[in-house]
């Protein structure tokens, strides 16, 4: 069961992006305060090498997926971006840490306790 509600997500996703980039900065300190590891995740992508999964492994952990939601969000997100770099043949190799990164904070969101404030 999902702890994250559509309508949770629905107000987090238009929060966000009605965000200034001094806001979305003051976002990331607090992330890094409170979830260091997680911001790290992300910016260590660039020095891993990721293979690709194959798709059985990868159906299997969306269907079971404990924030079916906020994964739908966030691969429907980085489709459209992977698609609209990909229309300006400006692809990189560098893309899947992308991928990767996007995915690890959804796995850290997923996988973090349950607050009183996730439910307001």
């Amino acid at each position: 069961m999902s702890r994250i509600t559509v309508d949770n997500l629905a107000a987090a996703i238009h929060k966000v992006r009605s965000m200034s980039l001094k806001e979305k900065e003051a976002l990331a300190d607090e992330i890094y305060l409170h979830q260091p590891h997680l911001l790290a995740s992300c910016l260590v992508q660039s020095r891993l090498g990721v293979e690709l999964a194959a798709d059985g492994a990868r159906e299997q952990y969306a269907s079971q997926h404990p924030e079916q939601p906020l994964l739908t969000f966030v691969l429907s997100e980085t489709n459209q971006w992977l698609g609209a770099i990909s229309e300006r043949n400006a692809e990189a190799e560098s893309d899947k840490f992308v991928m990767m990164a996007s995915m690890n904070l959804v796995n850290c969101i997923a996988g973090g306790p349950v607050s009183s404030a996730a439910h307001e």
